[in-house]
């Protein structure tokens, strides 16, 4: 296994912010920080704009085409996590509107969970402690569930998950001083783009509250049970 973070960044359409995140990640990472992800649609359109621009600004960076169903976060994160927290220590979501502001952000919320297995964000100076907007998750926890989120959610109630998760296993690190911006819409940071509007209707939040309230209350003690006999708990 390879010590350090891989983070997954699911994106769509925003080539730019790719670009941007990337910048900060290599600007401002510590000895943590393994690989960097972007998770692109098969059909992605803006394919050549994302290879390009991104082998300017950072020829290190990955980009990956990833066929889920249906093409939304919590897909693609599952199809992507399980295999690489069999080779990174630490595997970390964030959003492509995400954006790091604090040096060494991948060392102090690794170090925030004190060598046992947890959950870790940062402050988004949107929902700070409220909600893991980004979320670094210890290996062991996607190894010993099979996912890095429940996989009935589309997009929405992920970060409720990764809080509850974190809170399960007694290790819920959150870091007020290390700043990880969220870019979004709703913290006014952003325009409303098409897929903004797409993953945020109404339809959308019903339809993943729905499922989060049916996985909390009929399947994560079964999952939890298991995840704890997986850390030998």
């Amino acid at each position: 296994m390879i010590a350090g973070m891989a983070v997954l960044v699911p994106t769509r359409g925003r080539p730019g912010n790719a670009v941007r995140l990337a910048k900060a990640v290599d600007e401002l990472s510590g000895r943590e920080m393994a690989a960097l992800y972007f998770l692109v649609d098969p059909g992605e359109p803006l394919y050549a704009d994302y290879q390009r621009q991104l082998d300017e600004a950072a020829p290190w960076a990955y980009l990956v085409r990833v066929a889920a169903s249906p093409q939304r976060i919590g897909p693609i994160l599952n199809k992507s996590a399980p295999a690489l927290a069999e080779r990174y220590s630490h595997v970390a979501f964030m959003g492509d509107d995400h954006l790091p502001r604090t040096g060494r952000w991948d060392e102090q919320l690794v170090s925030s969970l004190g060598g046992r297995p947890g959950v870790a964000y940062g402050n988004d100076l949107w929902q700070g402690e409220n909600l893991p907007t980004m979320a670094v998750l210890s290996s062991e926890l996607v190894r010993g569930l099979g996912f890095f989120a429940p996989p009935a959610l589309e997009h929405l109630y992920l970060d409720d998950f990764w809080r509850m998760l974190g809170h399960s296993v007694g290790n819920l690190a959150y870091r007020s001083d290390v700043i990880i911006e969220h870019l979004h819409p709703m913290a006014g940071k952003a325009s409303y783009d098409p897929g903004y509007q797409e993953v945020n209707s109404d339809s959308q939040k019903l339809r993943d509250g729905e499922e989060f309230a049916r996985y909390r209350n009929l399947q994560w003690a079964t999952d939890l049970r298991r995840l704890k006999e997986y850390l030998g708990e």
